[in-house]
This record gives C-alpha cells, structure tokens and sequence, in this order.
C-alpha cells in the first residue's frame, strides 16, 4: 500500500491535508527582496571608483557585508521551506500535526478522530478575512486544552470537511454498535 506520510498506519487512507496560510511567509520574501536590493547596493558601491578611500578597506567592508546579506539570505529560505514541511494532515482515522524544519525539529501530534468532542473556527480580523484564513480549535474529549491550529487556509472549507469526517466515522461506530 503506498504511503502518503511518515507514520501512516496501514489501513490508514488520507482524505486531506494542508499547510498554512501563505501570508506566513509574506515577511520573508519581503525580506529576501531587500537582501537582494542590498547584494546590488554592495556590488554597485563595490564598482564605484572613490577618490581618497582605502580600497583595501573597502574591499573588506563589501566582502563582509555580503558574506552577512548571504547568511541573512539563507535565513530567509530556511524559513520558507520550513513553512513548507510544516503540515496538518486528516486521515479516516486521525488528526495528525507534521512540525518538521530543515535541522533540528521533526515532531508529530496525532489525534484520534473518535476523541474528539468538537471543532471549532475563528476567523477574526480584517487581512483573516479578506486573505481567508483562520485559526481551527480541536477540543478533545477530557481534556481542558484544546488543540490550536493557526493559520488555517480557508477555513471553512477544512472545519466541514473536518467535521463531515469526523459525522462519518460516528456513523459507521454506531452501526457497528447496533450489529452487536
């Protein structure tokens, strides 16, 4: 049986998954726009012919200014395939949370469908509801702390796929009960 992520039980069939909002990642490609404009303010300095200036000392302050803009830049790219692995994933069976990064984080939270009690949605604010994200709560049953899922990609979509999922998997124990 093909398997669509790590982990995944053998009966286990996806019905859907999702990553955040892409506006999580607006700041850093906004970032990287202005590291770019410094790499071209750096080179077109670096060609400049500047009477009475050490050029040895110039020469230093450009190679260390672009050996910090190309660290920043790898920064900013991190970030961004970060955002990528980053992943909420519901199966027939369960709720499963992928918080993986490129070097030191690779975790999974995984919530059975049968114990949670309730899903709920918010989408507050004006940019959540003109970009149409929001934030999904998970309560489980017995439990006082609900699951937050932030930045949830139209919403509203996810939270009655979610809850269709989670009516389906009732339906099919409550018909199991009544065979026995």
């Amino acid at each position: 049986m093909k398997k669509n992520f790590k982990g995944q039980l053998d009966d286990e069939i996806v019905q859907f998954f999702f990553r955040r909002h892409w506006s999580k990642i607006l700041t850093n490609l906004f970032m990287i726009f202005i590291i770019i404009a410094c790499f071209i303010t750096a080179f077109l300095f670096g060609l400049v012919e500047l009477k009475g200036q050490d050029l040895h000392n110039l020469k230093w302050a450009i190679l260390i200014a672009i050996t910090t803009l190309t660290g920043l830049l790898h920064f900013q790219f991190s970030k961004i395939f970060n955002y990528h692995l980053h992943t909420v994933v519901v199966s027939n069976m369960r709720l499963v949370i992928v918080d993986k990064s490129i070097f030191f984080r690779d975790s999974r939270d995984s919530i059975d469908l049968m114990k949670i009690q309730d899903v709920n949605k918010k989408q507050n604010g004006l940019l959540p509801t003109l970009l149409n994200y929001g934030t999904l709560e998970v309560t489980m049953m017995g439990s006082d702390k609900p699951v937050i899922i932030d930045l949830v990609p139209t919403p509203d979509h996810y939270f009655k796929r979610m809850n269709k999922i989670k009516q389906d998997m009732s339906q099919k124990v409550l018909a199991v009960e009544d065979r026995v």
